[in-house]
């Protein structure tokens, strides 16, 4: 019952995305969404981040590759990151990750880095986040800079511990 819950509020979120997008206010402030890339002994992590400046409360966008790197996604996991007050849920359609993150109370995710989904694979895969679209508790919609193919695998210092 909650899977089918999640798939139906995701969904709906996602269908009424562009009508939401048109019809709230739009916000002044701009927030980056980060896309890391980590190449692992057995696949890769893809991290997507939020660099939370202005107050966002929920998200949508679509993760993108080739069908091999669709496939080779462990999406099980994907919301593994959130913080608490968040909900969200990932899911491959027609063949993109299609991806919801929203708080039931409408709180707003912390200001700074705010980790919102680690995506591994089971092999190396380049991966791409699109069509995102952010906002605020009020509705009003947050401009999304994305800076995507960021890779950390040279880095330990950034490296998960596993």
């Amino acid at each position: 019952m909650k899977s089918t819950s999640i798939k139906l509020l995701a969904g709906v979120a996602l269908a009424l995305t562009p009508l939401l997008g048109s019809a709230a206010g739009t916000s002044a402030a701009t927030s980056e969404v980060l896309v890391t890339h980590k190449v692992m002994k057995s696949g890769s992590e893809v991290s997507i981040e939020l660099n939370n400046t202005a107050g966002v409360s929920a998200m949508d966008f679509i993760v993108s590759g080739s069908p091999e790197a669709i496939k080779a996604i462990d999406a099980s996991t994907c919301m593994s990151g959130l913080p608490s007050s968040h909900r969200g849920a990932c899911r491959v359609v027609n063949g993109q990750l299609k991806v919801i993150i929203y708080s039931p109370t409408n709180e707003p995710l912390s200001t700074g880095i705010v980790s919102s989904l680690r995506l591994n694979t089971t092999q190396n895969v380049q991966l791409s986040v699109s069509n995102v679209n952010m906002f605020s508790a009020d509705g009003s919609a947050v401009k999304a800079d994305v800076l995507s193919d960021i890779d950390i695998s040279n880095e330990p210092h950034l490296r998960s511990k596993k």
